[in-house]
């Protein structure tokens, strides 16, 4: 912007020189012509900046109206999932309610001390089963199972 504002004031300069106009309309006419730039710098960050404030504010009212979780649940035990196995059956995953499902009718079991490597190609839902098994998206069906305990019944604390 600076840039564009700085070769407009050379055009003009230019122009005045070409027109022979007189001195003292000519350094009034330039003195605006160099603030051209800087107001149009300034009013581009100036509209920037309104419409991240204007982005914060939806995001509050986004916020302000999601559902919250239920704090109702059962405790985990102590010492729980000490083996580490893991099943998940028919797991069915969205990030919204409206939207289609991202992982559909997801089935595997993983044995205690077994490793697994989870690869794919984008949008595979390798992090999306990453979210389901932290319980950051919730599952529309199915049920994943730690050490024979459903995360679902689980209390978020």
């Amino acid at each position: 912007m600076a840039l564009l504002g700085n070769l407009f004031t050379i055009i003009f300069a230019i122009m005045v020189v070409v027109l022979q106009i007189p001195v003292s309309l000519a350094g009034f006419a330039l003195n605006f012509a160099s603030l051209y730039g800087t107001t149009v710098t300034t009013l581009v960050h100036q509209y920037t900046k309104l419409e991240l404030d204007i982005n914060a504010a939806e995001r509050i009212m986004e916020f302000a109206t999601m559902d919250t979780e239920t704090e109702s649940g059962i405790d985990a035990p102590a010492a729980w999932s000490p083996k580490g196995a893991i099943q998940v059956q028919d797991l069915v995953v969205k990030y919204e309610k409206n939207t289609d499902p991202v992982l559909k009718d997801l089935s595997f079991s993983i044995k205690p001390q077994e490793r697994l490597g989870v690869v794919g190609r984008t949008r595979a839902g390798k992090s999306s089963l990453t979210l389901a098994l932290f319980r950051i998206l919730e599952a529309v069906s199915g049920s994943i199972i730690i050490d024979e305990l459903d995360i679902s019944k689980v209390k978020f604390h």
